[in-house]
């Protein structure tokens, strides 16, 4: 079974913008919520990298 190992976020040219550990510990937010609050902010997408090294959006903000 593949383990998610970060949330990875692009803008809408697919530049990087950020990633988040799947393993990061917040009170009140989790990895996949904070990179889509920064997705929300640069119009683009979010991605599950996977330990085996795929990757799968999870979550699309660019306008097409």
């Amino acid at each position: 079974m593949k383990n998610i190992v970060r949330f990875e976020v692009k803008d809408k040219k697919n530049r990087w913008m950020g990633n988040y550990s799947a393993e990061l510990q917040h009170p009140s937010r989790s990895p996949r919520e904070m990179a889509i609050m920064n997705c929300k902010q640069t119009i683009g997408t979010v991605c599950e990298v996977y330990d085996d090294g795929t990757e799968k959006e999870i979550f699309n903000n660019s306008p097409e």
